[in-house]
Order: C-alpha cells, then sequence, then structure tokens
C-alpha cells in the first residue's frame, strides 16, 4: 500500500501540487521512513537527509528528530499561488531523491522486505524532469526572495532617514536650525535623485506669501527674488495653492527666472499639517529627470515628518512663554505677599500714632474705620487669587498633556503625537489659554492696584495723623483716574447700583493720582452704602472757569441739613456703629485741600446726595492749602 502511494505522487503533474497535496505526500514518507529506520537505524537515515542538503536546498527546512520523525525547522515562505505549487513540486521532487537515497541505504535486504523496489523505478524514470522542474522553482524563488529583500531593504533605509528628521525635532534647538538640518539631510540620500540645492518656505496664511526661512547652495540675488513668494506664483506658489506635490523637469514659463540660471527641474513639496498649510519644500533635480512615485511617496512623507516637527516647535515656544509668564506672576504674587506684609506693618504703626493723638475712642473704632477703607481692595485680589486658582488647574492639565506629547516624541510615536497635538488644540479651545494668559496679567496687575490703594490708605491715615507726604504730583487725566478709582469699588456697587458715567473733555492736569482715586473711591462708597435697596450713581465730569469738577450724585437717603457742615469733621459719621470711624470724607477733604480744592454738598433727605470735587487746572504749588470760592455758575 505504500508503495502504491509513493508511485501515485511521483507521478503527479509538478506544475500544479497544493499544500494539501504535499502534506499528504509527507505522510507517507514518515511511514516509509518508519520502516526504514528500524532495518538501517535512525542515524543512516539522518545521514542521507544530510548528504543530499547540498544538491536539494529545500532539505534544510527539514530534519529527523530523535523519535524518528520527519519534521520541519524554518517556516516556507510561499509568495502567491503559481510559486506556493512550483515550491510544493521542489519539496516532493527534493524528498523523492531523499527515498531513493534510503533504499539504496537498505538495496541489500528483499524487495519484499521493505515492499518499496517500483519506487526505485518510478523516481528513476523521472528524475530528470523532477530536476528541471526543480531548477526552474529554485531561480523563481531566488528571484522573488531577491525582490523581497530589496523592498525590504528601501525600506529600511527610508524608515532610517525618517528617524533622523524625527530626532531633530526632539533637540532644543531654533526652528530656523532644524530647517537647515532637514534640508542636509535630504541631500545627503544616495537613491534619492537630488542635486544639493534647494530652500524650505514657511507659509504666512494671512498674507497669502511664502517666506524663505532656510537654503541650501542659493544665490544671493535667487535668494532675494524668492524671500517671498505670493501663493499661485512659480512652482512654490502653484504647491501652496493646490497644496499638492509640484514637478518639473526644466525651467519653464512659470519659474521665476534671472539671469545665469542653470537648466533645472523640481520637486514643491507642500508641508501640511491636518488641512493647514505650514510650508513648501523646494528641493532641486537634474535637467531632464523624471519623477516617480517613490520619489513623491518619500517627499510626502518627509513633509510629514517636517509638518509635525514644526508645530511641535510653535507648541514648544508657547510653552516656554506661558512658563515665562507664570514664573513673572509667581513673583510678582510674591511680591504683592511682601508688599502686604509691609502695610499690615504700616498699619499697625498708624494706629499706634492715632491712639496716641487720642483721636480714635477706642482700637475697636480704628480697626471699623480701617475696615471700611481697606475691605473691598483686599475683597477684590481675594477674588483674583481664586480665579487664578482656576487658571492654574486648567495650565496644569495643559502640562500633562504636553508632557505625555514628549514622550510620544520621544518614542517617534508620530500616530500618537499628532492626536496629543490635536488633544492640546481641543483644550486651547475649551479654555482659551490666549484670554487666560491676557487676564492673569489683567489679575495680578489689578491686584496691585487693589493693594496699592491699601498701602495709599495707610499712608493717608499717617499724612492726617502727622500732616506730611513725599508724593510727588504726576500730569493724569482725571477721568482716567476716575475710571481706575471704579475698576476696585466695581463688585461692591455694582449689585445694588446701577452707574452712569458722563465724562467731559478734560485737560490732564497736575496731581496726586492715587490720593485724587481714593477721594473718588471714598464718595463712590458713601453713595453706594447710603442706597438701601436699589439706586443709581451718576458721576459727571466737566470744566468750569478755571476748574475740573467732579459730580458723584446717588439717589440714597441722603443727609439732614443740620449734619451737612460736620461731615468733614474728623471721626463724624452717620452710619451706625462700627460701620465707619469718620475718617474717610475728612481725609477725603484734607487731599482735596491739599490740591487747592474744593468739596461742595447738596442733599436733601429721602432723594440723594451731590458730591461735587473741584480742582484746580492749575496748581501754585503742592503746598497751597487755600481753599478755592465755588466755580461761578
Amino acid at each position: 500500500m505504500i508503495i502504491d502511494s509513493v508511485i501515485k505522487y511521483s507521478d503527479i503533474d509538478k506544475k500544479r501540487v497544493d499544500v494539501k497535496t504535499l502534506l499528504s505526500y509527507l505522510d507517507i514518507v514518515n511511514r516509509l521512513l518508519s520502516k526504514s529506520i528500524s532495518i538501517i537505524g535512525i542515524e543512516a537515515c539522518k545521514m542521507s537527509l544530510r548528504n543530499l542538503v547540498s544538491d536539494y536546498e529545500m532539505l534544510k527546512k527539514f530534519e529527523i528528530n530523535d523519535h524518528g520523525i520527519l519534521v520541519q525547522t524554518d517556516r516556507i515562505k510561499l509568495f502567491d499561488e503559481e510559486t506556493e505549487q512550483v515550491c510544493v513540486a521542489y519539496i516532493i521532487g527534493a524528498f523523492n531523491a531523499y527515498i531513493s537515497d534510503i533504499l539504496e541505504a537498505v538495496g541489500s535486504m528483499s524487495s519484499a522486505q521493505l515492499g518499496v523496489a517500483v519506487i526505485i523505478s518510478a523516481a528513476s524514470e523521472s528524475a530528470k524532469e523532477k530536476i528541471e522542474i526543480i531548477e526552474i522553482a529554485k531561480v523563481e524563488l531566488e528571484n522573488k526572495i531577491n525582490e523581497r529583500t530589496k523592498e525590504l531593504d528601501d525600506a529600511l533605509r527610508r524608515q532610517t532617514v525618517l528617524n533622523q528628521l524625527l530626532y531633530i525635532c526632539l533637540e532644543d534647538i531654533p526652528i530656523k536650525e532644524i530647517l537647515n538640518r532637514f534640508l542636509k539631510i535630504l541631500f545627503s540620500i544616495p537613491w534619492l535623485s537630488l542635486v544639493s540645492k534647494g530652500a524650505i518656505f514657511l507659509s504666512d496664511n494671512e498674507r497669502k506669501v511664502l517666506i524663505l526661512e532656510a537654503q541650501l547652495n542659493l544665490s544671493e540675488p535667487l535668494t532675494t527674488l524668492c524671500a517671498q513668494v505670493p501663493f499661485g506664483t512659480c512652482i512654490c506658489g502653484k504647491a501652496a495653492l493646490s497644496m499638492e506635490i509640484q514637478f518639473v523637469n526644466t525651467v519653464g514659463e512659470l519659474h521665476k527666472k534671472m539671469d545665469g540660471m542653470v537648466p533645472h527641474g523640481h520637486y514643491c513639496v507642500p508641508v501640511i499639517y491636518g488641512e493647514v498649510l505650514l510650508g513648501v519644500l523646494n528641493l532641486y533635480v537634474e535637467d531632464g529627470h523624471i519623477d516617480s512615485e517613490k520619489e513623491k511617496e518619500f517627499l510626502s512623507t518627509a513633509a510629514n515628518v517636517l509638518a509635525t516637527t514644526i508645530m511641535h516647535k510653535d507648541d514648544e515656544a508657547k510653552l516656554k512663554e506661558v512658563n515665562a509668564r507664570l514664573a513673572s506672576n509667581e513673583r510678582a504674587l510674591k511680591n504683592t505677599m511682601i508688599d502686604m506684609q509691609k502695610t499690615h506693618d504700616d498699619l499697625k504703626s498708624t494706629q499706634v500714632q492715632l491712639v496716641q493723638s487720642e483721636k480714635l475712642a477706642s482700637i475697636g473704632q480704628l480697626a471699623a474705620g480701617v475696615a471700611h477703607e481697606i475691605n473691598n481692595p483686599i475683597g477684590f485680589v481675594s477674588s483674583n487669587v481664586q480665579a487664578l486658582d482656576g487658571y492654574v488647574e486648567s495650565f496644569m492639565k495643559f502640562f500633562r498633556i504636553v508632557d505625555n506629547l514628549k514622550k510620544s516624541i520621544e518614542s517617534e510615536d508620530i500616530k500618537k503625537s499628532k492626536s496629543l497635538i490635536e488633544e492640546v488644540r481641543i483644550l486651547e479651545k475649551e479654555d482659551n489659554f490666549d484670554f487666560i494668559i491676557k487676564d492673569i496679567s489683567n489679575l495680578v496687575d489689578q491686584s496691585n492696584l487693589g493693594l496699592e490703594r491699601v498701602k495709599k490708605i495707610v499712608m493717608d491715615l499717617r499724612t492726617f495723623a502727622r500732616e506730611s507726604s513725599d508724593e510727588k504730583m504726576e500730569l493724569v487725566s482725571v477721568n482716567d483716574v476716575i475710571e481706575s478709582a471704579l475698576s476696585i469699588v466695581n463688585n461692591e456697587i455694582k449689585y445694588k447700583c446701577e452707574l452712569e458715567k458722563d465724562f467731559g473733555e478734560l485737560p490732564a492736569i497736575k496731581c496726586h493720582p492715587q490720593k485724587i482715586s481714593q477721594v473718588v473711591m471714598n464718595l463712590v462708597m458713601n453713595a453706594s452704602q447710603a442706597i438701601q435697596d436699589k439706586g443709581k450713581i451718576r458721576i459727571k465730569t466737566y470744566l468750569k472757569d478755571k476748574y475740573e469738577c467732579i459730580d458723584i450724585e446717588d439717589t440714597g437717603s441722603g443727609i439732614p441739613q443740620e449734619k451737612i457742615n460736620k461731615i468733614f469733621d474728623p471721626f463724624f459719621t452717620t452710619k451706625d456703629v462700627g460701620k465707619g470711624t469718620g475718617l474717610g470724607l475728612s481725609i477725603s477733604y484734607e487731599i482735596v485741600k491739599l490740591h487747592g480744592g474744593d468739596i461742595l454738598v447738596e442733599s436733601q433727605v429721602g432723594r440723594g446726595t451731590k458730591m461735587t470735587i473741584v480742582l484746580p487746572l492749575i496748581q501754585k504749588g503742592s503746598e497751597n492749602s487755600k481753599q478755592p470760592s465755588e466755580p461761578s455758575s
């Protein structure tokens, strides 16, 4: 039965043998091998297999194990249907030769004992034909292997270059140096048919212009000519406009031409990230060069790597800017804390001075009065700190994503890098980092302004107690001073008062802006506190004779006529006990007197109060404390 099976497989069509047939055949070979081992021993069978390896390469894929079973030692790569069939036929031919060799080893035995004499005849008759088929199959397999090896070598070389380009992204160098090194790497590739000449343009999408950022071996006149290339002009501009690779094999009508230009061709490759044009690669080729899809495919991949690099550097620059601003704000906040501590110390000193001069009945009254003066700016600073805390949380989330992005770039995971960069973009849109960065500066500035107000209040308390000042006058706009004061008290008044502003065109005057701001803030706060539920505060500025006037009018409870003459006396207050010390209006009046001005009062109980600050256009000197007459109506 074994003889019949082997004869059957020795007569098959050698060009059409499938893997299933091979497996059946090898099963028969193993059964024959089992009988042979029992006669001549396992080592003799192994020796026969090794002797035939040089003539039949495919036998290298098999060996006889210690259990006398034929096993496959290496995977046979099958490329396509036709090659597979030839390969299987080759294996069967090789094993027929092996069987013949085994039979020669046991030739002294009777054919009846082994039952395989017919196999020798069948194998011998077809030996020549088998060898021819085997040789054909061998050549075809070698060709396939060589072709595949070349493809793998090409892929390895391309990947090696791309890895070099990606590595540049990780280096802490300016973008211009990155672009120059990018060009040098491209021109160093021996299998890429480029001339060592070219440039990289970055895109100004708002102006629709390409800007020359890096070049290699271009003449100075040419770099001047191509310093800026509008979209759609020349080959580079056409690549930018179409966002597709442009190739020309010679200098044509689309070129910007100049004297002495040598004939050449171009690959102009757009550098695109998502749907955004970032720039164009301009690479020279020999005149008459024939483009290839492999070159275009590689250059397109290189452009994608460059796009990722540009975006990474852009995000890196933004991150550095954010870090720098955060560091600056941190220093500012530390300085603010130092100033607050100093202000606190000055406040304690002022308390001692006022108590010693017996201008307060008790420390409790002083604390209440000072609280009235400084509560609002301190509250404003506290609100800003809460907002800054929320912004810090947003930036911490941003930093975690950027840290993951850095790790993905270091691991050369382009797909993950793009995903993380897109995640950064989404986070930027959700949290609006540009607004946050600006708002952080505003919050710090406003907090400093509020704390400066606290400092000035303490200074004014000391001024009132000791009648001294070292502050110099400045040329400022009174309208700006009012706006500064309103920015501090805004949170205090906006929930109960409607604020109307009617500012006239006023010339700048010399004054102490912080002191005038304090006066305005004090009068506005008084107006707000005089309003029980909902009301209105109207602020108007105007010129009258040689004075600038500031009206602060409210719809509050008003002041009884018998008390109007006392409101500027130190420690006099119309407020409930614990809600005021009577220092606010007294200090405000002294400040205006210091400027040679006056504060005029009109009030009706139940209808409201109007305070008018009158300041002279021309100061006669900071020592001038003479109260002017009321401006004529």
